[in-house]
């Protein structure tokens, strides 16, 4: 080897390692969150069974005890207060448009249709809205 290739494989060999990548916007949200209550309109909903699914590459996937739900594609902007997401289904025009908050565990979700006007400002669902506030506890993944 040349005194060159010698320096430059000393460069590269005392060269930092990379830094990890910047998580992905949403990252936070990714795993499997059981719903423990769901209110739309002001009116508590059935919310057994319901678990949402959000994973890395940007999918939103919903069933209802156990059985397959819908997929839809999914981003989320926690640089806004509140966070905000949306997410939309293959072949239906528009977009669900909310906010979301987590605390220890807990994902708050409050969305509406984006027919229906404007992002949520707050974490509620009043009677005569067609809000949904939606709470989820972060399933923990089976030790194998």
């Amino acid at each position: 080897m040349n005194s060159i290739a010698i320096a430059a494989l000393a460069l590269v060999l005392a060269a930092p390692a990379p830094k990890d990548p910047t998580p992905k916007a949403g990252s936070e949200l990714v795993g499997e969150w059981a719903c423990s209550s769901y209110t739309f309109a002001g009116f508590m909903a059935e919310s057994d069974g319901v678990v949402f699914e959000f994973t890395s590459d940007g999918k939103l996937r919903s069933r209802i005890t156990g059985k397959t739900g819908a997929e839809s594609s999914f981003t989320a902007d926690s640089s806004k207060e509140p966070a905000a997401i949306e997410w939309s289904f293959p072949g239906r025009a528009g977009k669900v448009v909310g906010i979301y908050k987590l605390e220890k565990g807990t994902l708050t979700l409050c969305f509406r249709d984006s027919q229906d006007g404007e992002r949520p400002g707050k974490f509620e669902s009043a009677a005569g809205t067609r809000l949904s506030l939606m709470v989820f506890q972060r399933v923990e993944k089976k030790k194998e």
